[in-house]
């Protein structure tokens, strides 16, 4: 399965990274709304992993903006 990670603090971004990829998961991270949806638009995900204080746009608008394309599980 592939999970977006999408953090703007580099270190949970990372922590969380790392953990799921030791669990066996296939990980694509972003640290903005921008890269999340570039990076979804590239390879998808089966669930995203956001955070919702982010700066520019929030993780409950990115969220409404990869509902539109899937209805794949999103976690804030």
């Amino acid at each position: 399965p592939t999970v977006l990670v999408v953090d703007d603090h580099e270190d949970g971004r990372l922590m969380l990274t790392e953990l799921l990829e030791t669990s066996g998961f296939c990980v694509r991270a972003a640290a903005s709304t921008k890269e999340a949806l570039r990076a979804f638009e590239e390879v998808g995900a089966d669930v995203v992993l956001t955070d919702l204080s982010m700066p520019l746009t929030s993780g409950l608008v990115l969220a409404a903006l990869i509902r539109e394309r899937t209805s794949a599980p999103i976690i804030a």
